[in-house]
């Protein structure tokens, strides 16, 4: 058995293929935890997010089902997955894109 905690918020890219997102939400969402914990996941448009928490018999399949997601997410979102002893983590990420205003306050603003 191993730990298992996943949190965060990513963006789907604008054209994700919604078919591909559900299928593998719903896989993620029927991974049986042992004993106690949940995952939770919450999608509005293409704001993602989410969370779990227990105790599972294997991440193989965990981990391929992020990997699958990967070429749905948008460009400024991602993900990490960490492997600690019987620990595997997963954040979710979202940076926000740069813009005139914040890139000129580092001189780089005449780049776009």
């Amino acid at each position: 058995m191993e730990y298992l905690e996943i949190t965060g918020n990513v963006k789907l890219k604008a054209d994700f293929d919604e078919d591909k997102v559900n299928s593998i939400l719903s896989q993620l969402s029927n991974i049986d935890c042992v004993v106690t914990g949940f995952i939770q996941i919450g999608r509005n448009g293409n704001d993602l997010s989410i969370n779990a928490d227990g105790e599972i018999t294997e991440n193989n399949s965990i981990e391929a089902l992020f990997l699958a997601l990967e070429d749905q997410l948008a460009i400024n979102s991602s993900f990490k997955m960490f492997r600690v002893r019987w620990e595997f983590y997963v954040m979710l990420m979202t940076t926000p894109l740069p813009t005139k205003t914040n890139l000129g306050e580092i001189g780089l603003a005449e780049c776009i």
